[in-house]
């Protein structure tokens, strides 16, 4: 996963097995994430050498602050 964002805003990324909504994810309802990565400036990236079946993934950028995130984009690539 990759993302990209127009502040300097710390983001951590999460990948989760399924499909989360937003309320889910905010109250950690959505099992453990797939891949986690540590909270970093923009751009962000986590890998995960771990299997993942095929099916569907939800993404969550989670803002830790400083102020807001502005405007951003993310990419998953997977490869087998």
């Amino acid at each position: 996963m990759r993302a990209n964002w127009s502040t300097s805003a710390q983001v951590r990324l999460y990948l989760y097995a399924g499909s989360c909504s937003v309320t889910q994810a905010e109250a950690n309802q959505c099992g453990t994430p797939v891949l986690l990565g540590t909270a970093s400036n923009s751009p962000a990236t986590s890998t995960t050498s771990a299997s993942v079946a095929a099916g569907i993934y939800t993404v969550r950028l989670e803002n830790m602050g400083p102020g807001a995130t502005g405007a951003g984009q993310f990419e998953v690539t997977l490869v087998q």
